[in-house]
């Protein structure tokens, strides 16, 4: 899932990929719930939509949603991240509720896993189902009750031991509930 390295100045030569080290130990954590801080362009978006697309093609049936607080941004980043990831890797899907050029929910037909993208601003509207995993994409621009209500939702009995909540932020400031957790 990560991109083809284009460094003129690698050593390494042909086509082969860098994981960085914050990187690899987000995909290996065992922890139930994993975040990622750093500053634009630290490369957190990428490992993340990867852990939750390796969680949706391991375990049958499992359902993972991807959240940011405005679909403007969810589509912006996240959501074409995934959708790019997975043509890039040759795996099929199958768009559903497709509105402003992107689906809100895939299908992956090999093991019927669902992902879901979703925004935050009233997130009561769909937050009921049970969930595999979820990535929260800048979880700093979100209220604790947003992560509070996916937590509660990360239960689905299908993913069992790999239950995953997945964050993404730019530090916050020091009295932000992201400093608390």
């Amino acid at each position: 899932f990560f991109p083809e390295c284009r460094d003129a100045t690698c050593k390494k030569r042909g086509p082969h990929r860098h994981i960085l080290e914050h990187q690899q130990a987000l995909i290996n954590s065992s922890a139930k719930y994993v975040m990622l801080l750093g500053g634009f362009g630290s490369g957190k978006t990428i490992p993340a939509c990867a852990l939750g697309l390796a969680l949706s093609l391991k375990i049958k049936g499992n359902v993972g949603v991807v959240c940011r607080r405005t679909y403007p941004k969810l589509n912006d980043s996240v959501t074409r991240k995934v959708l790019a990831m997975l043509e890039t890797a040759g795996i099929d899907y199958d768009g559903l509720e497709n509105r402003d050029r992107y689906p809100k929910r895939i299908v992956l037909p090999h093991n019927g896993s669902e992902i879901w993208f979703r925004d935050t601003q009233d997130i009561g509207r769909w937050l009921g189902p049970d969930f595999g995993w979820f990535l929260l994409d800048e979880a700093g621009e979100e209220p604790k009750a947003t992560f509070a209500g996916l937590v509660s939702r990360l239960r689905l009995s299908n993913a069992g031991r790999f239950l995953k909540g997945i964050l993404t932020s730019n530090p916050p400031h020091e009295r932000h509930w992201i400093a608390e957790v």
